[in-house]
């Protein structure tokens, strides 16, 4: 192994042929990987594009928030706040954290 190969003992294994974890079983082809994060992607694109009315329908749920921005960010920050406490009690990793 050369000091001066900047390349020298790092893993040959590429994103898609690491091991398993905690997020899935191992991915190793790209329909695997189209179908875990591509398709859901791509049926929300449609399902917004399909119900013109769906934009109308964000605004009617969203417009409380816009009205007290600030109770709403509180709450929300106090929601956080509490899963927070509540992974650390029960000893949850931090990398699941941080995909929840």
């Amino acid at each position: 192994m050369d000091a001066a190969d900047p390349k020298a003992g790092l893993s040959t294994q590429r994103r898609l042929q690491r091991a398993p974890d905690f997020t899935g079983p191992r991915l190793s082809r790209f329909r695997e990987v189209f179908l875990r994060h591509g398709l859901p992607v791509l049926l929300v694109a449609l399902i917004v594009l399909v119900l013109p009315d769906l934009r109308a329908l964000f605004g009617t749920y969203l417009e409380p928030t816009m009205r007290a921005p600030v109770r709403h960010a509180l709450l929300g920050f106090g929601a956080f706040s509490l899963i927070l406490v509540m992974s650390v009690r029960v000893g949850l990793d931090r990398m699941k954290l941080a995909w929840a």
